[in-house]
């Protein structure tokens, strides 16, 4: 899966659900070589969202909760 898959993924299951046991097994299976420090770049990323999803607070707050 990709990077991007693990960041829904962990962000659903942490902030929709409230599951951070769930969460934490998702967020463990990011690769090493594609983990939050390996993509600090996208903290000011200005990727955007069809669906007016704000992607950069999204992945600023699960680094907040896992990092």
């Amino acid at each position: 899966m990709s990077f991007f898959v693990f960041l829904i993924l962990g962000y659903m299951y942490a902030k929709c659900y409230g599951n951070f046991y769930q969460a934490k097994d998702t967020m463990a299976e990011i690769p090493e070589k594609n983990s939050f420090q390996a993509f600090d770049a996208y903290f000011d990323c200005s990727a955007k969202c069809a669906h007016q999803i704000d992607i950069s607070r999204r992945i600023k707050e699960l680094k907040a909760i896992w990092c």
